[in-house]
């Protein structure tokens, strides 16, 4: 009876010694990891997201006419495409192989547009005359000509994303 008690004594201090040197150890971990964040070659990254207009460069400049511009899109795919003027319109359906003109649109405006289940769409402006811009819609298959969206800013600088 005494062995066994000697031998349970003797595994309880052992558990005990590991498992306080555990408990002494799991502190310090952290801390070493926080001591390493803060050494001096750690980069501190600042990143900024870049305005859409310093993303992307004017693609055409519209000279409204007093405050106003029109917008003619020209849809030449096959499928229609759902367009909206955020503030102005509900989201509108222009048919394939048809045309709308906007009309009386004051600057700054933003329209949004699509093709169905996904399809890429590139949009071409061109400004017609002074108040009017012309977006002409075409299907692409290059991810980095998909566009959906434009933005005529207050003085006239025209930006398709």
């Amino acid at each position: 009876m005494n062995y066994l008690k000697k031998v349970f004594q003797k595994k309880a201090g052992l558990v005990g010694a590991i498992g306080g040197s555990l408990l002494m150890a799991i502190p310090a971990i952290p801390l070493a990891g926080f001591a390493q964040l803060n050494h001096p070659q750690t980069l501190h990254l600042t990143r900024t997201i870049p305005l859409p207009e310093q993303q992307n460069s004017p693609l055409a400049r519209i000279e409204p006419v007093a405050g106003q511009l029109d917008i003619k899109l020209m849809n030449d795919t096959g499928d229609p495409i759902t367009y909206q003027v955020i503030g102005d319109t509900k989201p509108r359906t222009l048919q394939a192989h048809s045309q709308v003109t906007l009309l009386d649109l004051k600057a700054p405006v933003n329209v949004t547009f699509q093709r169905p289940r996904g399809g890429l769409l590139q949009a071409q402006p061109y400004v017609a005359r002074p108040g009017v811009l012309e977006l002409t819609f075409n299907e692409t298959t290059d991810l980095g000509a998909d566009k959906n969206a434009l933005s005529v800013e207050k003085n006239g600088t025209v930006f398709v994303y």
